[in-house]
């Protein structure tokens, strides 16, 4: 009885909440280099972060901030700031899922004495760092704006963010506990989904939380027009009411039921479906498109690399198609007015360097743990399989872009010559610069995001110039990218830093005593 009274206690719940904070101090600590990292380190990445979004953000920002007229006072601005809220917003419902269940930590927890309330605390404010860190950055990318002179258009975009940061935060953790909790009672406000209402959650979460973005928009737009409205206090109540509910209700249903709707994600989620793949199957594998044009040694590595980037980084991918389409939209409803002629043939570069990232995320650690250095496969083959695959896959992306840029641009205010050109021109971009940065990636993770920020600038001045100036830049990083892959390609495995590989054992060559003895 004693030791249930001290669990209850209050200090027992603050000691918790302390344990943890400690805990995510000490992994952060280790991530950034554990007791070797220095400040200067850290000051350097950031400050280098922060001068890259604002780069960035002089490429998306109109040379032109105009506030449009009295029906519109936010004009395009506005309106960006509003989409790259709801593009935030979308990411930071699924993350939200992926802190509360699917994270490293929250099965190392579950079968831990700890207190259900601290460990709610404890991932709301992980989740409210990483919502204060992304609305820096976007009012460091919207800073242009203030630099060109209209301070009420720069707040009333940083208005959109936070209030989009914070909507989706109280929002996200209610609705995605409350298909916990529903799921644990058995109700069906999900509909018949079951353990699949986890899956479901984040994009009921997203829907609700861009609606209310939407009224906060129009809020930014009422200050604008004559300061705090009537219009303006509705919208902002609203939003209060909407932040403070989300977060009792969250609050609630975490503390009774999270324990038990996290053993029916973890038992959901280990669940391995059978396709019905005969894996054992004997026999040459069947080659399939365009694995006929590659040599046999490179056919198993292209098929690992593919599969293990296409399973881990579905959301990147569909998160790129997503935005070719949105942009394609904005292209359709504002012609000429959405953005600069240099940003819009930099937006694919953009776009799948900040999602998708083939290059780059080919060399992470979950994919490339390190046990292919065992095995007796020549370094020269891995590397020019990764390249092909990124080759392929920023070129499916780069098909995506073509078809929504050539409708866009076709369609909404150049017509279609000076459209299919232009989307051409802008698709090939990435698809060239992929090997050169590959290659950087290899060595230095940083190098390759820096030169990637580099093509998108040099791509967005240039095609402020003229589109055909693009054709010569691809031509430029296709070369340079072709020649750093030879050069960066190991001669033998001595220089490569590992000993000579043996030679695989063919056990068809074996005398067949030797075959029946073994």
């Amino acid at each position: 009885m004693a030791t249930s009274g001290a669990q209850h206690h209050p200090s027992t719940h603050w000691g918790h909440l302390n344990a943890l904070v400690r805990v995510a101090r000490q992994r952060l600590s280790h991530r950034l280099g554990g007791d070797s990292v220095s400040v200067g380190r850290i000051v350097t990445r950031i400050a280098a972060s922060c001068l890259c979004l604002v780069g960035v953000g002089f490429l998306l920002v109109p040379f032109e901030v105009h506030r449009g007229n009295e029906a519109d006072p936010g004009g395009v601005v506005l309106e960006m700031a509003f989409w790259f809220a709801c593009l935030v917003a979308a990411l930071q419902s699924f993350r939200i899922m992926e802190t509360l269940y699917r994270t490293g930590d929250a099965r190392a927890l579950a079968p831990l004495p700890v207190r259900a309330s601290s460990l709610f605390l404890y991932r709301l404010f992980s989740n409210a760092a990483e919502s204060v860190g992304v609305v820096l950055g976007a009012a460091l990318a919207f800073l242009p704006v203030l630099w060109r002179g209209d301070p009420g258009l720069y707040w009333a975009c940083v208005w959109v963010f936070f209030a989009g940061g914070v909507l989706t935060l109280s929002v996200g953790f209610a609705v995605q506990l409350y298909a916990g909790v529903a799921t644990v009672r058995g109700d069906n406000d999900f509909g018949n989904f079951g353990p699949a209402s986890f899956a479901i959650s984040p994009g009921v979460a997203l829907g609700i939380s861009v609606g209310i973005i939407l009224l906060e928009k129009l809020v930014a737009e009422e200050l604008l027009r004559g300061g705090m409205t009537k219009g303006a206090q509705f919208g902002l109540s609203v939003g209060a009411a909407v932040v403070g509910l989300s977060l009792v209700l969250a609050y609630r249903w975490f503390v009774r039921d999270f324990y038990r709707a996290l053993a029916i994600f973890m038992e959901a989620d280990s669940v391995v479906i059978d396709v019905g793949y005969e894996y054992f199957k004997g026999g040459a594998p069947q080659l399939r498109g365009w694995e006929r044009l590659l040599s046999r040694d490179l056919i198993p590595l292209v098929r690992r690399d593919r599969l293990q980037y296409r399973r881990r980084f579905m959301l990147s991918r569909l998160l790129v198609w997503g935005a070719a389409l949105g942009f394609m939209v904005l292209l359709l409803v504002k012609g000429d007015e959405a953005v600069s002629r240099g940003l819009s043939m930099a937006v694919p570069m953009l776009v799948i360097s900040l999602f998708a990232r083939p290059w780059g995320r080919l060399f992470e650690l979950e994919l490339e743990p390190g046990f292919a250095h065992t095995l007796p496969i020549d370094d020269n083959v891995q590397l020019r399989s990764k390249a092909l695959v990124s080759l392929r896959e920023t070129a499916e992306l780069g098909v995506v872009f073509f078809f929504t840029l050539a409708i866009g641009i076709g369609l909404g205010f150049r017509g279609w010559d000076f459209g299919v050109g232009a989307a051409g021109l802008a698709s090939l971009i990435p698809f060239s610069a992929s090997t050169l940065l590959l290659v950087l990636a290899r060595r230095r993770r940083v190098a390759a995001v820096l030169a990637g920020l580099v093509i998108v600038a040099g791509t967005a001045f240039l095609g402020s110039l003229t589109v055909f100036a693009l054709l010569p830049l691809a031509i430029i990083l296709w070369s340079s990218g072709a020649l750093a892959l030879r050069s960066s390609a190991p001669r033998n495995h001595k220089q490569s830093g590992r000993a000579s590989a043996p030679r695989p054992l063919e056990l068809d060559a074996l005398p067949p005593s030797q075959g029946s003895e073994r």
